[in-house]
C-alpha cells in the first residue's frame, strides 16, 4: 500500500509538483479526511492515495484518462491495482459533478488549467466540501 514513505521518495524527483507533495499528503491526513477527491490525476494521485490509506478514507481521482498518472512516473499504474481506497473515475469533471452525490472532506483541483474550466470547477465542486 502507498504510504508516507512512498510520498517522501517521490519528493526527491525534480518535477513541477514534487515540492508540494508532502503538503498534499499532510493536509488531508491532519484533517482526518474520509472522502478525498482530486480533479486531474498525476503525481498528486500517489500522495492522496497514501493519505486515504492513513486516514482510512476513500479517494476519488477524476480525469479524462489514467495516462496522466504515468506521465511522470512511468510503469506505476499497476501500483493502484492493490489499493482498495483508490477509485478512478474516467470522464470530464464538469459532467461528473452533475451526478456527484458524496460529501467531500478534501478537494484538490488540478486539472485543465484554463480560466473557463477552472472557473466552472470553482463554481460547482465546492458545494460538496
Amino acid at each position: 500500500m502507498l504510504d508516507r514513505n512512498f510520498v517522501m521518495n517521490m519528493v526527491q524527483k525534480n518535477t513541477d509538483i514534487s515540492e508540494y507533495l508532502m503538503s498534499i499528503y499532510n493536509i488531508p491526513v491532519q484533517m482526518n479526511a474520509k472522502i478525498i477527491t482530486e480533479l486531474g490525476a498525476g503525481e498528486s494521485t500517489f500522495a492522496l492515495t497514501a493519505a486515504a490509506n492513513k486516514t482510512g478514507g476513500q479517494f476519488y481521482s477524476i480525469d479524462m484518462g489514467k495516462g496522466a498518472i504515468e506521465r511522470f512516473s512511468p510503469n506505476t499504474l499497476s501500483l493502484f491495482d492493490n489499493e482498495p481506497r483508490f477509485h478512478f473515475i474516467e470522464g470530464d469533471d464538469r459532467e461528473i459533478v452533475k451526478t456527484w452525490n458524496k460529501k467531500i472532506d478534501f478537494l484538490l483541483i488540478d486539472c485543465d488549467h484554463t480560466y473557463n474550466h477552472t472557473r466552472e470547477n470553482l463554481e460547482t465542486w465546492p458545494h460538496f466540501v
